[in-house]
């Protein structure tokens, strides 16, 4: 579509409009000459990328390293980039991709920085994305077999130390898809994958089984994931070879009866559930399924579970596959009046309203659900709408001619016996009868009267919700709020004055009014009302930056610091935020505010707003230092690392101070977590400075909390791998360290160093092998010891004394998952060595 320059201009108006093109499928480009046309951004990124290929190719204006270190180098973490990044590879010489590929594996990623609920978030593996999905676009690999190969080495030692910290499932699946399709054909890969699958608490489980169903489809295949399907610990891998066995292997013999088997009998009620769905669209016409949905309707393999997703997806599927069953109307009835499984009762309701509604038990069925009280009021809601929904078809004398749907509702919203159903009442009112003239005063007469409060809050809530254009809503809310002073129905009304009548001129006054309120709840509520609709208004700053300083209730601070946040932002596309002074209101509550809390939130609110402020990092500083609560402490020493991971762009001129401030922080404050932040700080900001190895070293071996010697030795093992005292270092932690997670940090820093170096080293190193095996007999820890068996199991395969040692562990280790692991290596990696069937039979028979 084309729009000449008449006709769209690029103006202010147009912004919005803009930005939704940009953000959806197609980009808005510009012609020249105030012209604008609409691409596909799938079109786009080709012709971008076609554009840096024939500079580089034809014209011969981009250089090999102008193509890598000015294209890929500023842009590998750009998401915007990513697929024409990919593209480019696809077009360019396969050696020249290797080369790129070398240079995005160097590049350094903070683990930090992208932790969330101590997972690795997908932006924290994008570089690892972006290599593999250049590689997959090499048509002629043969060109870079070895660095193919150690590609290959590298991804699988991430994915087996996850990085060195647990990856999300988001980040897990699409790493391992990605792998699986763009190494299919390399040998090993698949029983690389298999072992994934059988590796113990991985995130890695449940995407080798997608990779693999997705990848491969030969029967042998089939065959692995049904085993998998029946016989894996864990639930969530189960459940995913269930997906992939209905999804990929619908025509092998065994599916369906493995299915079957599953919904009827697995412990797990989310297999269960994968199990029927597979069912529903794969075996509807089978003669078992309709049974197994009829039983599904009642309970589970648990019965003693009251969560139970199977029963409302197998009540619909038997509505909709099977109505003409003469059993599916009592079925409906039964689960809609007493299934345990409020969705269930939900789908049978729904069920009967569409599918018998000429039948004459449905409406007292309905009428009965909307008056029991031991439900939830949504459940009563939905009774009623089915009512409205049977009174709306064209059969409406299935409601008895002397019964006024309406009535009844308004009788028991005022007369109901139960609070409960006189909740649903008001609401089905607010709903169903807003244009009865009646309605509004017996919601307001509701909202005052009614002795319980569940009921006069659903009342009010109707009133500000349908009424709000009633011209005396307002002034009855006015009343309410005065009469019910320090109440919640008083905290009700005001709330709705701020959100529905802020357009009234009498409000802003009104609101004004209630800042000074005895009632800290009412200050809360106008404060924000202030901020958020009013933030022009040339009383309201200074308003707003009284109460943040001087307001006694640290909930009525907490929320005007979030407020000047939120004006702040607006603000910034106003062009005013230095009128309004945001930043030294915020700057005075990180220090001096009595409350920890609101401390913490003006920390983080200077780091995101104010990061380019000159005396930013001097406050946080002053904050990480002087602070009496350590978890101020934490949130601006977790501050300063974000600024200074961003020094590339903000151009930091002077650090000299930043690094001996955070080594005292890490070597004085009381607190572990401030120490252990600091630590991570220089390590991953300031590796190259001279005092960052002794540091990280000295608290590696002499820090008094294990949390700090841990991220010590992991940030050792991360930026400082070519270092010659590091694996000594590390491996006198393995040994001497007194506490048994510190002690598996390190044996995993040692893989980590070991495989980056050279995976040949272990069949040289006779020295280190000795060392491992030792350690697996000795270390008091048991994971310690499985971790260390999984090593050697892994990385001495062709070893004569490997299998014999691990007969012997087997044997002689006290711990069941020391063993239990050594039997996982031992089938997965050793299966046709012949002294492997001899160990299993021994253990089945003895342990």
């Amino acid at each position: 579509m084309y729009h000449s320059g008449n006709e769209l201009r690029f103006q202010k108006d147009f912004s919005p409009m803009i930005k939704q093109l940009q953000e959806h499928p197609f980009m808005l480009c510009s012609l020249g000459v105030g012209s604008y046309a609409s691409i596909h951004r799938a079109l786009w990124e080709y012709f971008y990328a076609c554009s840096f290929v024939q500079e580089f190719q034809e014209t011969q204006k981009l250089s090999s390293e102008q193509l890598i270190n000015g294209v890929f180098g500023p842009h590998w973490q750009d998401e915007s980039w990513r697929e024409v990044l990919r593209l480019i590879a696809g077009t360019i010489d396969p050696k020249l991709v290797g080369e790129i590929i070398e240079f995005l594996l160097k590049q350094p990623v903070s683990v930090v920085q992208h932790v969330g609920y101590h997972q690795f978030q997908l932006e924290g593996a994008d570089h690892l994305l972006l290599v593999v999905n250049c590689l997959a676009e090499v048509r002629d690999r043969s060109v870079i077999a070895p660095m193919v190969n150690r590609l290959l080495n590298y991804l699988q030692t991430a994915v087996w130390l996850e990085s060195p910290i647990s990856l999300s499932s988001e980040v897990a699946e699409k790493l391992i898809v990605s792998i699986a399709q763009a190494f299919k054909d390399q040998p090993n890969v698949l029983a690389w994958l298999k072992d994934c699958v059988w590796r113990e608490h991985s995130t890695f489980c449940a995407a080798s089984i997608k990779a693999i169903s997705q990848a491969w489809t030969q029967p042998s295949i089939a065959c692995w994931i049904k085993e998998v399907a029946q016989y894996h610990p864990d639930q969530a891998t189960r459940r995913t070879a269930l997906a992939a066995l209905a999804q990929h292997f619908n025509d092998d013999p065994d599916t369906a009866s493995i299915l079957k088997y599953c919904a009827e009998w697995d412990l797990d009620p989310d297999a269960r559930l994968v199990a029927v769905q597979a069912l529903i669209q794969h075996f509807i016409d089978d003669p078992d399924t309709a049974s197994i949905l009829k039983m599904s309707t009642q309970y589970g393999a648990d019965h003693s579970s009251s969560y139970d997703p199977v029963r409302p997806v197998a009540v619909e599927a038997l509505a909709q596959h099977f109505i003409h069953d003469p059993e599916i109307r009592s079925i409906l009835q039964d689960c809609a009046q007493y299934n345990e499984i409020e969705d269930a009762r939900l789908v049978a309701m729904q069920a009967l309203v569409q599918y018998f509604a000429d039948d004459p038990d449905t409406v007292p069925l309905l009428k009965d659900r909307v008056l029991w009280s031991d439900q939830p009021h949504w459940l009563g809601a939905a009774a009623v709408d089915a009512l409205y929904d049977l009174h709306r078809q064209s059969n409406v004398h299935l409601l008895a001619d002397d019964f006024d749907l309406s009535s009844w509702l308004k009788d028991l919203a005022q007369n109901g016996e139960d609070y409960e159903v006189r909740c649903v009442a008001v609401d089905a009112i607010a709903r169903h009868c807003v244009d009865d003239s009646d309605t509004l005063s017996l919601l307001k007469a509701c909202a005052t009267s009614d002795e319980h409060y569940e009921v006069r809050r659903d009342a009010l809530v109707a009133v500000i919700q349908h009424f709000a254009d009633d011209p005396d809503t307002l002034p009855w809310l006015q009343a309410l709020a005065k009469q019910n002073e320090k109440t919640d129905m008083c905290h009700l009304a005001v709330e709705g004055i701020a959100q529905h009548f802020t357009h009234v001129p009498a409000t802003f006054p009104w609101l004004k009014v209630g800042t000074q309120s005895d009632d800290p709840d009412v200050r809360r509520l106008t404060l924000e009302a202030l901020a958020q609709h009013f933030p022009d208004d040339p009383e309201t700053v200074p308003i707003l930056k009284d109460r943040a300083q001087y307001d006694d209730d640290p909930r009525v601070r907490l929320v005007v610091v979030e407020a000047i946040r939120a004006s702040h932002v607006q603000a910034k596309d106003q062009q005013c935020a230095e009128d309004m002074d945001i930043s030294s209101i915020l700057k005075d509550r990180a220090q001096n505010d009595d409350d920890e809390y609101i401390r913490r939130v003006t920390v983080e609110a200077l780091t995101q707003h104010f990061a380019d402020a000159l005396d930013t990092e001097t406050i946080l500083k002053a904050c990480a230092q002087n602070d009496d609560d350590s978890g101020v402490r934490l949130m601006a020493v977790k501050a300063i690392h974000a600024l200074h991971q961003q020094a590339s762009v903000r151009n930091f001129s002077d650090t000299s101070d930043t690094i001996p401030f955070l080594k005292d922080r890490a070597q004085n404050d009381d607190n572990s977590g401030v120490r252990r932040a600091a630590l991570e700080a220089i390590a991953y900001c300031f590796s190259d400075a001279p005092d960052t190895i002794p540091l990280l070293k000295d608290r590696a071996q002499h820090d008094g909390n294990s949390n700090v010697r841990r991220a010590a030795v992991e940030a050792i093992a991360y930026c400082f791998g070519d270092d010659p005292d590091t694996i000594p270092l590390i491996k006198d932690r393995v040994q001497h360290d007194d506490v048994s997670y510190v002690r598996r940090a390190a044996v995993k820093a040692l893989y980590v160093l070991y495989g980056q170096s050279n995976m040949q080293f272990w069949a040289d190193a006779l020295d280190t092998i000795l060392w491992f095996k030792k350690l697996a007999q000795e270390d008091s820890d048991e994971h310690v010891r499985r971790r260390v068996v999984q090593v050697i199991a892994r990385h001495c395969i062709d070893d004569p004394d490997t299998v014999p040692w691990l007969k012997d562990r087997v044997q002689q280790d006290d711990n069941y998952s020391v063993r239990l692991s050594i039997l996982y290596e031992l089938m997965n990696r050793y299966a046709r060595h012949p002294q492997t069937w001899d160990i299993m039979s021994d253990c089945a028979q003895n342990d």
